[in-house]
């Protein structure tokens, strides 16, 4: 009985939770890094200690700055090991080699198409979705190279490991941080319990063409009496072209649509907000209230079970840092930090949050 009095208010404690996650995530990362790394007759489609080339066979411009690069390694074969269970489990990136300046950028890749229950997937392809940052060395090179250039990945760099208890999981995106997002998704479409919500925040309409917002999870009396006279804002969205009928859709909102589908169970499971700055439409603390379900009440002799609720936050460092508070360095790595921003000042019902 004293050890349990003594440990239940340290697990009970938001840094150690934190930490275990974390702590899961990077033992998660350093499984997968030695079961990347054992020998094999097949050549690695990707290696954390040494860059692999891998060729650009197609370019799929999104915005006048977004892109998707396609990148083929033909040397391994389509349904090489060393990627299957990393879709299934982690949010990972990998590293890209800019060589005449000798440094490197992280991205994030997005998930292979379509679901593995409905086709073979082919996983000598990974999709980067490059945003063209003024000043970006890395991001302007990777533009630069057109189809048939080669580029020096290493990786996978686990960012952390997916917890099979997970029930609800929030995601705030900003810009490209729906590539970590949809890593998410493409996990927790796999299992039969876990919802997700996403919010995400683009610049530019073109960013997420076609993309129709979900209904919000709880709406107020006055706001859905606003959205029966077309009022609500919407509404007024729509009208300016988020989505309507006609519209084509683009690669991500087509994606994100079919990613909803569930293969396991019938409810629904996935929802998609979109926000978009140039149409005057930004994420506020009460999007991010209405998508937080209430807590559930701690039932007595309940066993405690760490990260059932995730928030993730993931995007440009300006945005992180403005819902949740910038990360921290120290001895040498990327850490959490301590939690600030909007989020710090909101009851996020039971929720933890993971800085991406």
């Amino acid at each position: 009985m004293t050890s349990k009095s003594r440990l239940s208010p340290l697990l009970k404690s938001p840094n150690t939770r934190i930490f275990l996650v974390l702590s899961a995530g990077f033992l998660g990362g350093a499984s997968y890094r030695y079961y990347l790394t054992t020998p094999s007759r097949e050549p690695p489609s990707l290696n954390p200690d040494k860059h692999i080339p891998y060729t650009i066979t197609r370019i799929e411009p999104l915005s006048p700055t977004n892109t998707i690069l396609h990148l083929r390694n033909p040397a391994i074969p389509p349904d090489h090991y060393s990627l299957i269970n990393a879709w299934r489990r982690l949010v990972w990136s990998v590293r890209v080699a800019q060589p005449q300046l000798q440094i490197e950028r992280a991205y994030t890749p997005l998930p292979p198409p379509g679901r593995e229950e409905d086709a073979p997937q082919d996983y000598r392809e990974l999709r980067l979705l490059v945003r063209r940052e003024s000043g970006g060395e890395v991001s302007s090179y990777l533009h630069d190279l057109g189809e048939g250039g080669e580029v020096l990945l290493r990786g996978p760099d686990p960012g952390c490991l997916i917890p099979e208890q997970v029930e609800e999981v929030l995601f705030i995106a900003g810009g490209t941080g729906i590539a970590p997002a949809m890593q998410v998704a493409r996990a927790l479409q796999q299992r039969k319990k876990g919802r997700l919500r996403v919010l995400w925040a683009n610049r530019r309409r073109e960013e997420c063409l076609g993309g129709v917002s979900d209904a919000p999870p709880t709406v107020s009396g006055w706001e859905w009496v606003k959205s029966l006279i077309g009022m609500g804002e919407d509404n007024a969205w729509r009208e300016r072209g988020g989505g309507i009928t006609g519209v084509d859709k683009g690669t991500i909102v087509r994606e994100l649509e079919a990613m909803k589908r569930r293969p396991k169970t019938v409810e629904e499971w996935m929802s998609v907000e979109y926000f978009v700055d140039e149409e005057e439409r930004y994420i506020k603390p009460a999007h991010v209230r209405r998508a937080l379900p209430p807590k559930e009440p701690v039932k007595q002799g309940e066993k405690f079970i760490p990260y059932k609720r995730i928030i993730f936050v993931s995007g440009p460092e300006g945005f992180v840092n403005y819902w949740a508070g910038p990360k921290e360095w120290r001895d040498g790595f990327e850490r959490q930090g301590k939690l600030g921003g909007v989020l710090k000042e909101m009851d996020l019902q039971g929720f933890e949050v993971v800085k991406l």
